[in-house]
């Protein structure tokens, strides 16, 4: 847990904790997280009213996360623009009418690239990715795949966002409504992408 400060987390193994595996909130001045495995906690990272974060590199495997509530994988909230670079996110569990198992964004517009979101499942909307309340993230290279919501979104829920997808695939992905994606007063731009 990181409050109002600068931070690097580089070559770590953050593993089996029983809240979040990094947590930074309100206004975290500066922080790079680097070339970590991050697995097996009851959710993956939380960031909160941080827009200078950086999550890069292939280590930050962020799977295996069961938390409830929202994101079990990577929760992003409150203005939280962050860069997501080389990020696998996978295996992560949303129980007990969780939305995302893989990544959740409210009120914030990160940016992916390069960024694989695959064999995620959630009780309830966003198997993948869940957005919501003016979410409006930037997706290049992002793949969404073999992702399971038991309600609507297998691959992405949006709710009152508007995402930017350029060489995105959403592919094998399942859920009750909308495999690939499901959209609630959202209007995505989609450019050389695949669903």
């Amino acid at each position: 847990y990181q409050h109002s400060s600068n931070l690097t987390i580089k070559g770590n193994q953050i593993t089996n904790n029983s809240s979040y595996g990094i947590n930074l909130q309100s206004s975290c001045n500066y922080a790079v997280i680097d070339s970590n495995t991050v697995s097996g906690n009851n959710r993956g990272i939380s960031i909160e009213n941080s827009s200078n974060v950086s999550i890069i590199n292939n280590g930050n495997v962020a799977s295996g996360g069961s938390g409830y509530g929202t994101g079990g994988g990577i929760y992003l909230q409150y203005g939280s623009n962050a860069l997501l670079e080389n990020v696998i996110i996978t295996g992560n569990q949303g129980i007990n009418g969780m939305v995302a198992g893989g990544i959740t964004m409210v009120e914030s517009a990160p940016k992916l690239q390069n960024v694989i979101i695959a064999n995620n499942t959630t009780a309830d909307k966003g198997g993948g990715m869940y957005l919501s309340d003016e979410s409006n993230p930037a997706l290049t290279h992002v793949t969404i795949v073999n992702n399971t919501a038991n309600n609507t979104g297998g691959g992405i829920r949006l709710h009152n966002s508007n995402p930017t997808l350029t060489n995105v695939t959403i592919a094998n992905n399942t859920a009750n409504n909308g495999g690939g994606m499901y959209l609630n007063s959202a209007n995505p731009i989609m450019t050389n992408s695949i669903i």
